[in-house]
């Protein structure tokens, strides 16, 4: 979980807070840190970040269109001789 988010920290607070196993924090801690640095190493991006990448790309797609769409009525020619 907290490799994806890259949040290490709070990965940590969170499970130790549900287990309250407080044995844990030294594998959680070694486990986490290990989980970002292959996270680092292989590239990935957080997933919040491609997520809000992904919204951004969307909602500018969509305005486009819809700019798009009330300029092509703007200049649609109307029949008003009827």
């Amino acid at each position: 979980m907290q490799a994806t988010v890259r949040a290490p920290i709070t990965g940590i607070l969170l499970v130790i807070e549900m287990t309250s196993n407080y044995e844990m924090i030294l594998p959680l801690i070694v486990t986490c840190l290990g989980a970002t640095m292959v996270a680092q190493t292989l590239g990935g991006r957080p997933i919040y970040t491609q997520l809000l990448e992904r919204t951004m790309k969307l909602s500018m797609r969509s305005k486009r269109e819809e700019t798009k769409r009330k300029a092509m009525k703007r200049f649609t020619p109307t029949d008003s001789s009827k």
